[in-house]
């Protein structure tokens, strides 16, 4: 038998005796695809030379693999691996069996990024075997080897807990989600985590909706906190939030749904005859369009919804949701409130405003948001005046029959509120 090592060159894997042998942390980002990274370079394995800088070549297959990635990146993400069967069939792990997946039974080689067999050197690997050298965290919490009472480190502790979805491992455009929950193994960890720990905070990194009802019905999870991943502050920014230098105040731009259930076939574009996105969904769903919370509160009051002629003051919404049509002067539709910082944390407030047909036909959106304001670094006990103007000529639907989108006209619903669900003021105006 042979084992996986790194070549004297540092950066070539290479078959070698146990004495040299490489020990790899793995990581299961979804039910079947994982990288490895090496113990000894702390690189990921990789089949894309170090010396080539083209993310997006599929041309080269190279078969020498390399211990040079310092992440998995790429159109073609050469760092991820697959588990297979003795047949050569890629395994998929679920809630039941990933949380020791290296440990699964049916393993019985390991698969390339494009799902053929690896070859080291000249060698074809048609056989793999599995040897544990170090526990994961939650297995040595579980043991109370490492974060037992005995060690210091109490049940009461504060845990801050990080998963989340790869930008380019998980989904892409040439990659689709198979379902919208968490990692089976990020899962299984979480479960495992909460059986110790009584209070968890739970980060979320993710460029798209997860599915975290579980988690959010989860009485040891004390907070979620999400972001996506495009930023190089990112550690910073999340570290000023979980430990109160800064106020969270972002909002969801997509609704949330509670889990696959509430979703229809991927490839159906369908939203309004399959009630998707907030203008059709009519069920309960995790978060909401607009939704998002702060470490403070705001009260709203003196909501006042006119319709106005448009001045050369008004400063409309369009400049924040974009117009829909043209530049033609119809008037605006006003809506000036107050709002107080009740809390006792300085932060932004974002107000909304949506409006809906009053007589909403059949394949009309319930509501849609046509304008919004953030306010910025509201201190604690201050009280701002709030004014959003939407042009007329931006609250438009589309008509099939026209196959263009036209005015609505009559008598509409606005709203004032905090999310597309927590309405804090509505009235009906004529336009």
């Amino acid at each position: 038998d042979k084992y996986l090592g790194i070549s004297e060159d540092g950066i070539t894997v290479i078959l070698v005796e146990e004495d040299k042998a490489d020990s790899f942390k793995i990581t299961l980002w979804d039910d079947s695809r994982m990288v490895f990274r090496s113990m000894t370079t702390n690189k990921l394995l990789t089949l894309n030379p170090p010396e080539n800088k083209k993310l997006n070549d599929l041309t080269a297959e190279p078969k020498i693999l390399y211990s040079a990635a310092d992440e998995a990146f790429g159109w073609f993400v050469r760092e991820e691996f697959y588990f297979a069967d003795k047949d050569g069939n890629v395994i998929s792990f679920n809630n039941d069996n990933a949380l020791s997946f290296w440990k699964d039974e049916s393993i019985a080689n390991i698969l390339a990024w494009n799902k053929t067999k690896l070859e080291i050197g000249d060698v074809v690997i048609d056989g793999i075997e599995i040897e544990t050298v170090k526990d994961p965290v939650w297995e040595e919490i579980i043991k109370g080897e490492v974060l037992g009472e005995d060690n210091g480190i109490p049940k009461d502790t504060e845990v801050v807990a990080v998963f989340g979805a790869h930008p380019l491992v998980n989904c892409k455009e040439e990659i689709d989600r198979k379902t919208i929950e968490l990692s089976p193994y990020f899962k299984c960890v979480i479960r495992k985590l909460s059986d110790y720990f009584e209070g968890i905070n739970l980060v979320i990194l993710s460029n798209y909706p997860m599915g975290l009802k579980e988690e959010q019905e989860n009485k040891k999870i004390k907070s979620i906190l999400w972001s996506a991943t495009g930023s190089e502050e990112i550690g910073s920014g999340i570290s000023d939030i979980l430990f109160g230098d800064a106020t969270p105040a972002g909002r969801v731009n997509m609704t949330w749904y509670k889990d696959d259930a509430d979703l229809t076939d991927i490839r159906d574009y369908r939203i309004n005859e399959n009630k998707k996105t907030y203008f059709y969904f009519d069920k309960e769903v995790l978060y909401e369009f607009g939704y998002g919370l702060s470490y403070t509160k705001f009260e709203y009051s003196g909501v006042s919804i006119e319709v106005k002629e448009k001045t050369e003051n008004s400063k409309c919404a369009w400049n924040s949701v974009g117009t829909l049509g043209n530049s033609k002067d119809q008037g605006v539709i006003s809506v000036n409130l107050d709002i107080v910082n009740v809390g006792d944390y300085t932060s932004d407030e974002v107000i909304q405003v949506y409006v809906a047909e009053a007589n909403r036909e059949e394949g009309s959106p319930i509501k849609s948001l046509k304008g919004f304001k953030r306010v910025k670094d509201i201190k604690p006990q201050e009280k701002r005046n709030v004014q959003i103007d939407i042009n007329i000529n931006d609250i438009r639907k589309y008509s099939e029959e026209a196959n263009k989108s036209m005015p609505v006209k009559g008598e509409i619903e606005v709203m004032v509120g905090k999310s597309s669900k927590d309405i804090i003021a509505r009235a009906r105006v004529r336009i």
